[in-house]
């Protein structure tokens, strides 16, 4: 199982953001990852903390520690691979 968490930093007025929460919710499936949405407009400290530039984008913790960054729209099969740990959001799964 998984010893991470995933922040996932979106925005009310961004139209990509919309329908991540479903991409998101498939490629944790099973994975036992802790998932946190954060809207960067209603958290401006947290999104400044940790220096989010866009939307989406996704945070892999582990405690606080940021061990990994995706930004925009992945597939199902990159965001899993990211959670699986893919570096720094560079799925190492072919395609």
């Amino acid at each position: 199982m998984a010893v991470f968490s995933l922040l996932v930093f979106t925005a009310s007025w961004c139209p990509p953001c919309e329908g991540i929460a479903d991409l998101v919710a498939q490629a944790a499936h099973g994975l036992g990852v802790t998932v946190e949405t954060v809207d960067i407009d209603a958290n401006v400290e947290r999104a400044e903390h940790y220096r989010v530039n866009a939307v989406p984008t996704y945070l892999r913790l582990r405690g606080t520690t940021e061990d990994g960054r995706l930004e925009g729209i992945p597939s199902v099969r990159s965001l899993r691979e990211f959670m699986l740990g893919g570096e720094r959001g560079r799925p190492s799964l072919p395609g």
